[in-house]
């Protein structure tokens, strides 16, 4: 290093000599002038660029100590490995659920059933079917409905008492 900064000085005199007309030159022609002037800055270029090179090659990695290492590496490594599998196969059944095959060309309901089904349901038939028995066990429960409330076994709604009347028109 104290050897570059050397040199690095050594070039800066011969400029100044150089420009002060210190140096012997031949007529003392202008051109020759900026000859050796250019000549001088290549020269440092050079030496600049070499002295770089050489300190990007010597710059050295610290090696870590033993006594800083984690004690838990494998066990992080490990766990590391198991939250990776873990994403890949919600990333697999999220994109099954949200993009299944689903043919641009079936009924909106018929697709919907199909998104909502999580890939059980592949193909609009069988999604047909499966609306289909929706609708009959609708129909159904609302029959048996209807049919409990036509026998009576539905609790009536009572008229409130007098004295209840009384107290919420005093209130």
């Amino acid at each position: 290093m104290e050897e570059n900064s050397n040199k690095n000085t050594e070039i800066g005199e011969a400029l100044g000599e150089l420009s002060l007309g210190q140096l012997p030159l031949k007529n003392n022609d202008p051109g020759d002038v900026t000859r050796k002037a250019q000549e001088a800055f290549r020269e440092f270029e050079l030496k600049q660029k070499a002295l770089h090179e050489q300190q990007q090659k010597t710059i050295e990695v610290p090696k870590m100590d033993e006594s800083l290492k984690f004690k838990g590496i494998d066990e992080i490594e490990e766990s590391l490995k198991k939250f990776s599998e873990k994403s890949e196969k919600d990333q697999k059944e999220k994109q099954v659920i949200e993009n299944p095959n689903i043919p641009k060309d079936a009924s909106k309901i018929a697709r919907l059933t199909m998104k909502i089904s999580g890939g059980l349901i592949k193909e609009e038939k069988q999604a047909e079917y499966v609306l289909l028995g929706f609708a009959i066990l609708a129909f159904l429960a609302s029959g048996y409905l209807f049919y409990l409330g036509m026998r009576g076994n539905v609790p009536a709604i009572k008229k409130p008492s007098p004295e209840i009347l009384n107290q919420m028109k005093q209130k």
